[in-house]
């Protein structure tokens, strides 16, 4: 059974969509691992790099999208997943030369629009009884999309939008983890505390801090490629580390990523390690330290059981 993995932060541009890159660049090249990319961000940046931009918005339909697969399943039910899967059209290799097994179900930039339509039926069709069931059916739709995926893929990450929705509140239910991107300057603090209390469902910031690491279901990830070497950065991540679990990894290298940007734009995909050098050891050690992770609170759950 596969792995879900969440990317999410209560504030754009701190690095999502490159972390999800990153990673799945990391677990099909170089662990030659099956992955599925779901992008539920409403500036679906990561289908636009993925697909190529004029492909995606001008050969993908709207109802091939990640928005119609979830309607459907909330109306329909069983829906065959393989209709709206699109397999990465790139020339990505394994380290082995082989082709990388990456996938995608599109982005939709009006997202949000459609999750308001989606309840406003619900309620105005008399499907549910109130709003607070409207909202809980569309989590629980968006939980039913991604199960029947988790069979077909070892990785499914999913980049979710800047802030808390519906759908997102599906994904991250759902997921094995959460990883939560952040820049490690000023009102880093709020910023962590706030979509920690997202994650675990609570307006009881003083709660999700008495929760032990294991417990929690996401894991911080400092993000100093746009700071640089900022003075106090380090010694801020070093505090912040007492109050919430983090990868053992920070991202920090800017020419690597930006590497991989263009080249993935430009639309040549190169195998990583012979051409992108210093991103091929940071996406290897980003996806180290994310099953490392995985395994310690896989471990922590079974001896609690």
């Amino acid at each position: 059974m596969g792995r879900v993995i969440s990317v999410f932060t209560e504030k754009g541009g701190v690095g999502k969509t490159t972390t999800t890159l990153v990673l799945a660049h990391g677990f099909s090249c170089i662990n030659s691992k099956s992955v599925l990319l779901l992008d539920f961000d409403e500036t679906p940046l990561l289908s636009e790099v993925v697909m190529g931009r004029r492909h995606f918005l001008e050969d993908i339909r709207d109802d091939s999208r990640i928005s119609e697969y979830i309607c459907q399943h909330i109306w329909e039910g069983d829906v065959d997943p393989m209709l709206f899967i699109r397999q990465w059209e790139g020339g990505l290799k394994t380290t082995k030369g082989q082709a990388a097994n990456l996938s995608i179900i599109p982005g939709y930039n009006k997202l949000q629009n459609t999750e308001n339509i989606l309840i406003g039926h619900l309620i105005s069709g008399h499907f549910v009884a109130s709003t607070e069931e409207a909202h809980n059916k569309v989590t629980y739709g968006v939980k039913r999309a991604i199960l029947p995926l988790i069979d077909h893929f070892d990785y499914i990450l999913i980049d979710a939008p800047p802030r808390m929705t519906h759908f997102t509140r599906g994904a991250i239910d759902i997921s094995d983890l959460v990883i939560t991107p952040y820049e490690p300057g000023v009102g880093a603090e709020a910023i962590l505390s706030k979509t920690a209390k997202h994650i675990e469902g609570t307006n009881n910031g003083a709660a999700v801090l008495a929760m032990p690491f294991e417990n929690r279901r996401y894991v911080a990830l400092p993000n100093k490629i746009k700071a640089g070497g900022a003075y106090g950065h380090n010694d801020r991540i070093e505090l912040l580390k007492q109050d919430h679990p983090h990868l053992n990894i920070t991202l920090k290298e800017r020419g690597p990523v930006t590497a991989l940007l263009q080249s993935m734009t430009a639309g040549t995909h190169p195998t990583m390690q012979e051409h992108y050098g210093s991103l091929f050891s940071l996406a290897k050690k980003l996806c180290h330290a994310v099953e490392t992770h995985l395994a310690e609170r896989t471990m922590v759950t079974e001896a609690a059981a």
